[in-house]
């Protein structure tokens, strides 16, 4: 299958028929050596991870970025579910389109955040299976959160969860804690695809995923790359770590001393892109 260097973007639509928004970057060599589907956390967007795109895609990968619904250019309300099965059906639907588009070429997940938390619930469970991938990349997965919230607000989420699903507050996460840089903090301040607020049905299904994985994590085969941030401000890293020890299958762990929740736009982010090359490169050689 022909790939044409360069970068290219569209949409395609989920199983229940929701535009989800995607850009593909290709490499110069011919074939890719693999496949990268790159997913972005909550209150976030596939574009904030263009330079990851830019740096696999030099290394002869392909990169297919997409915006999970209610986030970014995807359609949807903001931060917004029912039940956390639609992003699954995202996750699933991604794939397959990424299949489609690249071939029998491997895939490779590499997912942030709350994409990782996504891609974990999946992967830990049989229903959904492994999709056809040969290695997944977790950056910082959202497995628990280490942001205080006061008892009343989680009792209004609970609640509002039950009585009206699509209701959403101001986040408390503090966009000084996602990464030390203050660049990429300033763009990220004034980013309008970055929706700002938790929605509290999706509040209570993302608890209900992280109880999951952490029960079910031992059932995972699949090769496995985990970034952790240390001093991650947004997701309890302890927690990260323990999901890790009980991991199933081949498994490596980089822990970041002094980064916040966003390995891929600190100030040193040059250790994870190193990190992430030289584990991806031995079990994906250039053809």
């Amino acid at each position: 299958m022909l790939m044409q260097a360069g970068r290219t973007s569209g949409f395609f639509q989920s199983s229940d028929q929701v535009p989800l928004y995607c850009e593909w970057l290709f490499p110069e060599t011919h074939p890719p050596r693999a496949c990268v589907i790159m997913t972005h956390g909550y209150d976030d967007h596939s574009r904030r991870y263009l330079e990851v795109a830019r740096f696999l895609a030099s290394r002869g990968f392909a990169v297919m970025l997409f915006d999970y619904r209610g986030h970014g250019l995807a359609a949807g309300q903001r931060g917004a579910c029912d039940s956390f099965e639609e992003f699954l059906h995202d996750f699933d639907r991604a794939l397959h389109v990424a299949r489609g588009k690249t071939g029998d070429i491997p895939q490779i997940l590499c997912a942030h955040s709350n994409g990782g938390l996504i891609a974990l619930r999946a992967l830990c469970d049989p229903q959904w299976a492994s999709h056809g991938l040969s290695a997944v990349v977790l950056s910082s997965p959202y497995l628990a959160p280490n942001v205080k919230v006061s008892l009343a607000t989680l009792a209004l989420a609970q609640a509002m969860s039950r009585v009206a699903p699509r209701f959403s507050m101001e986040t408390p996460l503090r966009v000084a804690d996602l990464s030390h840089d203050p660049a990429n903090l300033e763009l990220r301040d004034i980013d309008p695809l970055c929706h700002r607020v938790v929605n509290a049905r999706w509040y209570t299904e993302a608890r209900l995923a992280q109880e999951f994985v952490l029960e079910n994590v031992h059932r995972m085969t699949i090769p496995t790359l985990w970034l952790v941030a240390e001093d991650d401000r947004i997701v309890d890293a302890k927690v990260t770590l323990q999901a890790y020890e009980r991991a199933g299958g081949e498994k490596s762990l980089h822990l970041y001393k002094g980064f916040f929740h966003e390995v891929f736009h600190e100030v040193e982010r040059e250790r994870a892109l190193s990190d992430l090359e030289n584990w991806l490169s031995p079990r994906f050689p250039a053809r």
